[in-house]
C-alpha cells in the first residue's frame, strides 16, 4: 500500500510521536485556541480538519466513512459533503465504495488521501512534529 501505515508510523527522535499522533494532536491545538479565546468563528478550519481525520484514519488502516468524520470534527453532515467535494475537486481525496468488507454496509461510502493529498500532509505533519512548541510559544 503506498499510502499506508508504514509511512505513518515513522516515529520522531524529537517527541518520539508518530505522524497519525501528530495528525491527532493538531486539531485538539486548534479547539484548545477556539475554547480559551472565545471567539470560535476564528478558528473554524473544517476542511483541514476532516484532511487530518482522513489522514490519521488512513495511516491506522482503518476505513473512513463520512459519519465519522462528521463526529471527529463536529460538523453537520452537509457541512462534511461541502467540504468533501471542495476536497475531492483539488484532488486532495477521493471516495470508494468497499463491497466486501465486513465492517461496513455493502456499497457504503469510504475516504482515502490521494497520492498527493497524503504526501502534502505528511510533510507538514512532519514539519509540525519537529517544530518546539515551546519555543514557538514564547518566540517574540
Amino acid at each position: 500500500m503506498a499510502n499506508g501505515s508504514s509511512q505513518a508510523s515513522r516515529q520522531f527522535k524529537r517527541f518520539g510521536e508518530t505522524l497519525s499522533e501528530t495528525a491527532m494532536r493538531a486539531p485538539e491545538e486548534r479547539r484548545m485556541r477556539s475554547e480559551h479565546l472565545v471567539i470560535p468563528e476564528l478558528f473554524g478550519e473544517p476542511a483541514w480538519d476532516i484532511l487530518l481525520h482522513i489522514f490519521y484514519g488512513q495511516s491506522e488502516g482503518r476505513e473512513i466513512k463520512i459519519q465519522s468524520i462528521a463526529m471527529s470534527c463536529r460538523l453537520q453532515i452537509t457541512s462534511v459533503l461541502r467540504w468533501l467535494e471542495v476536497l475531492e475537486r483539488r484532488r486532495l481525496i477521493f471516495a470508494y465504495r468497499k463491497e466486501d468488507s465486513e465492517t461496513l454496509k455493502p456499497g457504503q461510502v469510504c475516504l482515502r488521501l490521494s497520492s498527493q493529498g497524503y504526501e502534502a500532509m505528511a510533510q507538514y505533519l512532519e514539519r509540525f512534529a519537529w517544530r518546539d512548541p515551546f519555543c514557538d510559544r514564547y518566540r517574540v
